[in-house]
């Protein structure tokens, strides 16, 4: 497990993945991209609890409000604040800061800053 924080990015959309990898480098964030919800909570247990997390909804293997419930499910991550991007914004979970794709870099660094200078 690492102490260091970081962003995760679970997106199965290849090119807004990079997108999110790109800003959140460019910014000196920290960060790890993954495709799915099972790959991202996979990334939690071996990395620990991430400060902020990008979370796509439609995605194979395990979608994102599966992902979700998992994740308020264990009390060590349910506060975990979480950005759903997606392009149906009255589909997403309650509790949750929404992005509406296409997701802008600005809005993205705009909020990372936000977040990461909050811990």
């Amino acid at each position: 497990m690492s102490d260091t924080p970081y962003v995760l990015v679970v997106e199965d959309d290849a090119d807004l993945r990079e997108t999110l990898r790109e800003v959140l480098d460019h910014g000196g964030f920290e960060n790890a991209c993954v495709e799915d919800g099972a790959q991202g909570l996979q990334m939690i247990a071996e990395r620990g609890a991430p400060r902020l997390i990008f979370l796509d909804l439609v995605m194979p293997v395990m979608d994102g409000w599966t992902f979700l419930t998992a994740l308020r499910g264990d009390p060590r991550y349910a506060e975990v604040p979480v950005i759903v991007t997606t392009s149906a914004p009255s589909r997403a979970p309650r509790g949750v800061l929404v992005l509406q794709k296409p997701v802008t870099p600005e809005a993205i660094e705009q909020h990372v800053r936000r977040y990461m200078s909050a811990g």
